[in-house]
């Protein structure tokens, strides 16, 4: 049987290629399926990706290159085209990013933006244009639930924290163990999964901030991490993290390694330390 899912990787292919991989999933096979993006500066094209976020619609990167002024969010439809959107420069006024890490959108296609340097969330409308902002410091990962909650990891504090969708603080939490750094955090609207980059696991949360588990530790073998950084789940309650041992790895909710795929190279299905998945 053919399972209807894709799962979208951002690799870093090489130190001046960068693209996102789409792998199309058979059971528990997965096999390249095509690229959106190519590397360089243009619309379309993709340099230095940190974020990824696909919705119904359409899906985001978050690119940041701080030494060349690169810091913007670009736009795709769910086939790869770019869809004519790109908004961002570097700076620090209202609209502009510093050292952007992760992108999110809620139920109405608003756009959330960590932009780690400034120490702050960004909100946009879907086309792209300054709502608000409130104060996270050092935010890399992002996500937002079906009642549009917007959960952060603050770096600062070593918590995840949640807001509702006009910045509001409603919640906060530690991890178990304590967090070295957040990096990336999904969540299916029961849960909410934070991946700690130091530590090499991946934390599970319920909604309301109660622990239920962690696993992963640092290594290469199946179900360890070289760093774990970007994370998704999926409508079937299965997590998506990626490795720096070039590889994306499936869990199921409870933390048991379901497969993995990818190889370090520049090839297609290959990975040079995926960033987000």
């Amino acid at each position: 049987l053919v399972v209807s899912l894709s799962v979208l990787v951002l690799s870093t292919r090489t130190s001046r290629q960068s693209s996102v991989l789409a792998a199309a999933a058979t059971c528990t096979q997965y096999q390249f399926s095509s690229i959106l993006g190519s590397s360089g500066p243009g619309n379309g094209q993709i340099n230095s990706p940190y974020g990824l976020f696909a919705n119904s619609t359409y899906v985001f990167t978050a690119e940041s290159l701080i030494q060349s002024g690169m810091e913007r969010i670009q736009r795709f439809n769910l086939s790869g085209t770019y869809s004519n959107l790109t908004f961002g420069t570097s700076g620090s006024s209202p609209g502009q990013f510093k050292g952007l890490r992760d992108v999110a959108t809620d139920s109405s296609g608003n756009i959330y933006v960590t932009d780690s340097v400034n120490n702050r969330v960004q909100k946009f409308s879907p086309a792209g244009v300054f709502i608000t902002q409130w104060a996270v410091t050092n935010p890399w990962g992002i996500a937002v639930d079906s009642s549009n909650r917007v959960y952060v990891g603050d770096n600062g504090t070593k918590q995840i924290k949640k807001y509702s969708s006009s910045g509001s603080l409603l919640a906060s939490w530690s991890g178990n163990p304590a967090f070295d750094t957040i990096a990336g955090l999904a969540t299916d609207s029961t849960y909410v999964y934070a991946t700690d980059y130091a530590k090499s696991n991946i934390q599970k949360f319920t909604v309301s901030g109660t622990f239920q588990k962690a696993w992963g530790s640092n290594g290469t073998a199946p179900g360890q991490f070289n760093y774990s950084k970007g994370i998704a789940v999926d409508g079937n309650g299965y997590v998506y993290a990626t490795d720096g041992n070039h590889r994306i790895q499936k869990f199921d909710s409870n933390g048991n390694l379901v497969t993995y795929w990818g190889s370090y190279g520049g090839l297609n299905g290959q990975f040079r330390s995926p960033s987000d998945v």
